[in-house]
């Protein structure tokens, strides 16, 4: 997959007008050519009902951050709405040996949809995911949290480029540097390959 990927081929002139009145620019309340967003699930008594876990001293937790970046492209005669940037961070924390048993599973599929394996993560056309297994994430490190016993945090980073440095998860910058608990890479990955990811 390569960025900017295609939504629609060919926008009228009127799509057009309704983009740059109602998506384009920062004259809005928020960027709308962006959408983004978080997912938390947790045994925090913040969230612990609605996770559906049960106390079970695992600390099982799953995060997702996500962000798609949207804009017109014109290097075609008629212009099309892309899909510019696109990014994608999860973590989550289980028992260790499920943990284990989940790398191996995601390494597989990553072979089977016939991503590369590099030094600095898989590979597939422009994109790469970064995996990282921790002793213990750098976030909890930084909130001062324990790990529980007989589990291990794990994180799958994929910013999309190198030279696009805008801030990431818990105010960290995406790009140049990655967010913490990506081992310092940069990476994308296809939205094409849900199962690189846990939901």
């Amino acid at each position: 997959m390569y960025l900017p990927y295609p939504v629609i081929e060919q926008l009228s002139d009127q799509q057009v007008k309704t983009w740059n009145q109602h998506f384009a620019g920062d004259g809005h309340e928020r960027p709308r050519s962006v959408e983004e967003g978080t997912w938390r699930r947790t045994q925090e008594p913040a969230n612990a009902e609605q996770s559906g876990w049960r106390e079970d001293g695992a600390g099982r937790r799953r995060v997702v951050h996500y962000r798609y970046d949207y804009g017109l492209d014109y290097t075609f005669p008629v212009p099309r709405l892309v899909l510019s940037e696109l990014y994608l961070y999860v973590s989550f924390t289980a028992p260790a040996e499920e943990i284990s048993a989940y790398g191996k599973h995601l390494q597989g599929w990553l072979a089977e949809g016939r991503w590369k394996e590099k030094a600095n993560g898989w590979h597939r056309s422009d994109l790469v995911v970064t995996l990282t297994e921790h002793d213990v994430h750098p976030q909890d490190e930084r909130a001062d949290r324990e790990t529980p016993a007989g589990s291990a945090p794990w994180t799958s980073c994929s910013p999309r480029r190198a030279t696009a440095a805008r801030p990431g998860p818990c105010g960290t910058s995406r790009g140049t540097s990655s967010p913490a608990g990506c081992a310092s890479r940069t990476s994308a990955e296809t939205p094409r390959t849900p199962k690189t990811c846990p939901a």
